[in-house]
């Protein structure tokens, strides 16, 4: 963006500081992913005390791992990382093949790349840092209309797709995931 080769840039509000104006879309809350049948699959919700006693498999992105890993300060404890991989795909199989938990943000469509069967998406209880899907342009208030449409079509998408179909999460959090632009 800086040398004006794109218009726009989707991501996540983690890591380092950004330059152009940022326009947030929506918070993806941590959650739990486990096999069915682990113990801590039957609660409604589950504590980072709780996962840090299980191995991790840890989706190790470069500013994801720093997140996902400090999320565990919450619990004054970091769990033993099992396994480190930089795809979302290896992660889930990891978990249904019980090599230990992960922590994720983004639920993926279930018609474009369903879940295992033996696969469970749980909320995690504390009061953690949502990370915030942003988008960053270089134009501030004077976004081209392509920028505006762009910005205002994900928004849209994100809340026709609902938060139960994108992110995991308890019905009292899930009021507040989506943030309307203001273009």
């Amino acid at each position: 963006m800086a040398n004006g080769e794109l218009d726009l840039v989707l991501t996540y509000d983690i890591g380092e500081d950004f330059t152009g104006a940022i326009t947030p879309v929506c918070r993806f809350p941590a959650h739990a992913l486990l096999r069915c049948d682990d113990p801590l699959a039957q609660q409604s919700t589950v504590s980072m005390q709780d996962l840090a006693e299980r191995p991790l498999i840890l989706l190790d992105l470069p500013e994801t791992r720093t997140y996902l890993l400090t999320l565990f300060d919450f619990a004054a404890r970091r769990p033993k990382v099992a396994l480190r991989s930089r795809s979302y795909e290896t992660v889930r199989a990891a978990v249904v093949n019980g090599l230990g938990v992960s922590i994720l943000n983004m639920r993926p469509h279930q018609l474009a790349s369903p879940d295992h069967e033996a696969l469970i998406r749980i909320p995690i209880s504390d009061p953690l840092r949502q990370p915030t899907l942003i988008v960053i342009d270089p134009y501030g208030d004077q976004k081209p209309t392509y920028v505006q449409s762009f910005i205002a079509m994900l928004f849209a998408h994100l809340q026709d797709l609902g938060p139960e179909n994108f992110a995991v999460t308890t019905p009292a959090m899930a009021k507040n995931l989506m943030i309307k632009p203001a273009l």
